[in-house]
């Protein structure tokens, strides 16, 4: 599964994705396509709402009837790859911090200010 991911736009709609993984880290060229509604003949997905669509890879912010063209690019590629698959990562290493403090009498402003007493800061790997 991943751990990361980033795009960088190189022209257009194509994009580098930066991915990083179980596995160790790639690069990869992906071209972000957009879904637009379309005669069922010419269709070969179906939208949410059973719109016919079919992809397309140019589109402008005054075309009407797009579908997936509003996303982050690393949204929509790991959408693209993973899909529904919400399985996590089996490397990554959880951290937990424990931090105690010693509590004084009075919590005035004053008091708070100065902060006499001493706070200890526990990592548990």
């Amino acid at each position: 599964m991943y751990k990361k991911a980033f795009a960088r736009r190189i022209g257009g709609n194509k994009h580098l994705i930066h991915l990083w993984t179980d596995t160790g880290y790639e690069k990869v060229e992906w071209t972000n396509f957009a879904y637009k509604e379309c005669s069922e003949a010419d269709a070969d997905y179906v939208g949410l709402n059973g719109e016919p669509l079919r992809k397309t890879s140019k589109w402008g912010p005054d075309d009407s009837g797009l579908h997936f063209h509003d996303m982050k690019a690393y949204q929509k590629f790991l959408i693209e790859k993973y899909g529904t698959n919400d399985e996590p990562s089996t490397t990554h290493r959880e951290l937990f911090f424990d931090i105690e403090t010693e509590m004084g009498d009075a919590l005035t402003p004053e008091y708070i200010q100065n902060a006499p007493k001493k706070s200890y800061i526990y990592s548990l790997v």
